[in-house]
Formats: C-alpha cells, structure tokens, sequence
C-alpha cells in the first residue's frame, strides 16, 4: 500500500508541475485532474482487469487508498476538514473490504467503483465547461450513491458477512450516508442555477 501512496504522490506532483499555479474554486487545478484520470480511467480499467483474472482486489483497493491518501496533505493545507472526512471514511470503507469473505469481494469493488465515477461527475463539468454537465451531475451522483448503498446492504446483510465486520460496516455505512446526504443537499443548492438554464 505504500508503493501506491508513494506512486500517487508522484503523480500528484508531476501534474503540478504541469498546471503550474492555476486554482479552480480554491482547488489547484490539478486536483481535479488527478481526480478525473483515476475516477474516471484508472479505477475503470483495473476493474476490468479484475473481471478477466488479471488483477486481484486487493490491489485495487491500494491503488485506491493511495489515491486518497496522497491528496491528504493538499486537503490539510487547504484546511478542508469536510473533505479529509470524506477521505478518510472512504478509506476506512475500502480498508475494511480486504478484510470481509473472499466471495463478497465483488460489493466493496463494486461500490468503490461506482461512487467514484458518480464523485468524477463533480469534477467533470469544472475541466470541460459543458454545460448540460453541470444539469446532469446531481443526478448522476445521488444514482452511484443510491446504488452504492443499496449494493453496500446487500452486502453487509449477505449470510457469509463475519458478525463483527457486519455491525462495524452498519456503523461506517451510517456515517457515509450521513456524509453523503449532506454533500447532496450542498450540491442541489449549488446545482439549482444551472437546472432553469
């Protein structure tokens, strides 16, 4: 896991070189950048690569919390506390899928998944300025969301769930969905000019 902290951090750094200073909305740049391609192109292709056999879970879930965790430091100096939370829940959620039975591997993956390419629709319309991307990005971020949780249910009600993993994952999943509730109303509010455009 820490190869893929180290790899994303450099990552990181060189798409700062290459977008320099800019800020978007008091994020640099390259923040979103970094978002997109992982979201958006990496996280897809490993899971491809895991349907065909070619890769296992747990690498996918390092490459993840490598993502993750190499935007924490960013995130403390912009003392962004919301966004650290939301990290570290995330983390804690993908943390705990190396943990769960080998045959429900598939609902942490799947979950991963769909609420970053439903997190990437956020980012998505700040890089290419599309407008109708800006009308169908509530949208589609509360769809990975309820998918993710209804997904997230089956898999923390699914007999082979080990007792003690179940009620911690009833905990997270409860926090998420918290956290998640709250980022949508902020979003709908934020949204709300660009729907009657």
């Amino acid at each position: 896991m820490y190869i893929e902290i180290l790899l994303f951090g450099i990552f990181r750094f060189f798409s700062w070189l290459v977008c320099k200073r800019d800020n978007l909305k008091g994020y640099p740049m390259y923040t979103y950048y970094v978002a997109i391609i992982f979201q958006m192109l990496i996280l897809p292709f490993l899971c491809i690569l895991y349907y065909f056999n070619f890769v296992g879970a747990q690498i996918i879930f390092n490459i993840s919390i490598g993502y993750f965790m190499s935007d924490i430091p960013q995130l403390i100096i912009l003392k962004d506390n919301s966004l650290i939370g939301h990290h570290i829940l995330g983390m804690t959620c993908i943390y705990l899928g190396k943990y769960i039975h080998k045959d429900l591997l598939y609902y942490p993956l799947v979950n991963t998944f769909t609420m970053e390419l439903g997190s990437a629709f956020l980012s998505l319309p700040n890089i290419l300025k599309l407008p109708f991307l800006y009308k169908i990005r509530t949208f589609i971020y509360t769809i990975s969301r309820v998918f993710s949780f209804y997904n997230g249910y089956l898999c923390i009600t699914d007999h082979r769930m080990d007792y003690n993993t179940s009620v911690f994952l009833k905990f997270i999943a409860i926090l998420l969905f918290i956290h998640n509730v709250l980022l949508l109303f902020k979003l709908v509010k934020k949204d709300m000019k660009y729907l009657w455009k």
